[in-house]
């Protein structure tokens, strides 16, 4: 599936609800832009698998359970994504810096 890049940028605008700091925003923006086009996941997925894995690393965490709420996807698609972006994505990149 291809990933629409705009879409996950604005459901990530839309989730006030789970009151982000800016700096998760700014991060989660960064790493949309990083992403390939490819992704296996529909851009809800996707959105809430990033929300879910930068508020955990800038010390505000939020749960999958609440996630899914505000943008109203299943936790599993979200546990499924983030496994996948971890897995595929963010490790290769830690291990080239």
């Amino acid at each position: 599936m291809l990933l629409k890049k705009a879409k996950i940028k604005s459901l990530v605008k839309s989730a006030k609800d789970l009151n982000l700091s800016e700096k998760t925003i700014e991060d989660i923006f960064k790493k949309v832009e990083e992403l390939p086009k490819n992704v296996p996941f529909n851009h809800v997925s996707v959105a809430s698998a990033l929300i879910y894995i930068y508020s955990r690393i800038n010390k505000e965490p939020r749960t999958q359970r609440e996630v899914a709420r505000v943008l109203n996807t299943s936790e599993v698609s979200i546990g499924k994504c983030t496994k996948w972006i971890i897995n595929n994505f963010l490790n290769k990149n830690m291990v080239e810096k």
